[in-house]
């Protein structure tokens, strides 16, 4: 009935599917190389983050500890730490150097360390500098959460990012609501540590949060000294890190951390 152009005999429209075929191999293949990219970035981020909250504890324990060679400063102490952190790295262009000094004045600044300090330990004034690192380390300290899952916390949040839910964070005394403004004080080395709740951005929200005032010296306990030490990382997460990225810059468009 059909005769040569009957339907049944025709043959399947090879071209169609092989154009189809190579498309989605096409976007596979996108997809993939995107999705390596984002993972590569991601880990540097991290190992860079790490790298960053290694050199702060171990300049923090060395100064609190009075453990520098004989006539090493703590700049000298720091200057090694970072150039021993990148040792053998290829960073002609200065890329991961200047990644592991961002990152070690935003772990600074995690542990409540003022920006003007922060500033001055990357100062070429020498002295100033020396000053600003131990000033530093007293904060550091007395900003630790206890060891265990306070301290696992902090540390999985500084280097894989914000957890999902977070309101009022202190990381002195755990989750609690503040007012901006509010004093509270904190039993730190058998001394009374005041703080002030501040403003801060958090996974890209405005909220408040505490910082140690400065001017406040404290001495390091056995446990805190053994806190410090921890370094325990039981989870990360790619989402939470972007969050925190965006909350840094979004705080620094609106002026917070200036």
């Amino acid at each position: 009935m059909f005769g040569s152009k009957n339907p049944f005999n025709l043959k399947p429209q090879e071209n169609v599917l092989r154009d189809f075929d190579s498309a989605a191999a096409g976007i596979t293949s996108s997809v993939n190389t995107l999705t390596s990219s984002i993972r590569e970035e991601l880990s540097f981020i991290e190992h860079v983050r790490e790298m960053a909250l290694n050199i702060v504890s171990d300049l923090v324990d060395t100064v609190i500890d009075n453990t520098l060679e004989d006539n090493e400063l703590p700049t000298d102490r720091l200057d090694f730490l970072i150039l021993d952190a990148l040792d053998g790295a290829d960073d002609e262009n200065g890329t991961l150097e200047n990644a592991l000094v961002a990152s070690i004045d935003d772990a600074l600044s995690s542990f409540g360390v003022d920006d003007s300090v922060i500033a001055e330990i990357f100062s070429d004034n020498i002295e100033a500098a020396d000053a600003a690192i131990e000033a530093a380390a007293s904060t550091v300290i007395a900003n630790m959460p206890d060891e265990g899952d306070p301290l696992d916390e902090l540390v999985r949040e500084f280097i894989y990012g914000e957890p999902d839910e977070e309101e009022g964070f202190d990381s002195v005394g755990g989750k609690k609501k503040l007012s901006r403004g509010q004093m509270t004080t904190k039993s730190v080395g058998g001394r009374k540590v005041r703080y002030k709740a501040i403003a801060a951005i958090r996974n890209g929200v405005k909220k408040i949060v505490n910082k140690r005032l400065p001017g406040q010296r404290i001495r390091l306990s056995s446990d805190q000294k053994a806190a410090l030490k921890k370094a325990s990382l039981k989870a990360r997460s790619a989402n939470s890190l972007h969050k925190r990225m965006k909350s840094l810059l979004k705080g620094k468009k609106i002026g917070l951390y200036k």
